[in-house]
């Protein structure tokens, strides 16, 4: 699908083609890593119960240095 991002001459229009890109990724493109469900329709059945959590990134601890580089370091140790 082409929404002619090109073709924009300026902020405005740059904004609504991204606006309506956003809204077709969300609502109307199925997604396979969700079983061919839109992003939207995901989270409206997850917030339902309809789909259990997987608790991703429970335990996941943010760090302003990015992993690899951590890792990195500790081999240099």
């Amino acid at each position: 699908m082409d929404f002619k991002l090109g073709e924009c001459r300026n902020k405005e229009q740059i904004r609504d083609v991204i606006t309506t890109y956003v809204s077709f990724y969300n609502t109307k493109r199925p997604c396979y890593a969700i079983g061919y469900d839109t992003p939207d329709n995901y989270y409206r059945r997850f917030q339902r119960g309809e789909i259990p959590s997987k608790k991703t990134f429970k335990d996941r601890i943010l760090c302003e240095t990015p992993k690899f580089v951590q890792e990195r370091k500790a081999k240099q140790a």
